[in-house]
């Protein structure tokens, strides 16, 4: 008997408390479209003007990505040639031979050098230096000229030795 109570004040005193949590949400909900109503609705990269602050933090991300699939492949060419027999390797040149090829390592090489100079950027960001908004605009031209320059200097490197 004393069990049975015991079970029914644990059983309605859940229930009491679904009962005000789903009370409370009901509430929040009124509330939230109320304030919803209100509210304009915020303006999207459609409606934003491409500015090149947003342009190189949206190409920062791009570029992490393009990093991180590069690096995938080649740490598998990288364990394939090491771990194969001495002719294994000679089968794969032909797909490296390839211009697709190429323009997935120009692309690559591009990536890592922005990923580079952009990272740079941040850290002086993160030490202070660079906040206004003729720095910022600055910094990121130069970020973007110097992954042309480095670009171009390490494929002239490639091609002419």
């Amino acid at each position: 008997m004393k069990n049975d109570k015991i079970r029914l004040e644990y059983w309605s005193f859940f229930a009491n408390l679904i009962i005000l949590l789903n009370s409370c949400v009901v509430k929040m909900n009124n509330n939230s479209e109320k304030l919803n109503k209100k509210r304009p609705l915020s303006p999207h990269l459609t409606i934003y003007k491409p500015q090149i602050t947003s342009v190189l933090s949206i190409l920062h991300r791009m570029t992490g990505v393009a990093l991180y699939f590069g690096l995938i492949i080649f740490c598998w060419w990288l364990v394939s040639v090491t771990y194969s027999d001495r002719n294994a390797h000679f089968i794969m040149w032909p797909i490296f031979d390839t211009l697709i090829w190429k323009i997935c390592v120009f692309g690559w090489s591009i990536s890592l050098f922005y990923h580079m100079l952009n990272g740079i950027r941040h850290l002086f960001w993160d030490a202070g230096y660079g906040f206004s908004l003729n720095a910022t605009t600055i910094s990121g031209w130069i970020v973007v000229g110097g992954t042309i320059a480095l670009t171009a200097i390490s494929w002239s490197i490639v091609f002419f030795g």
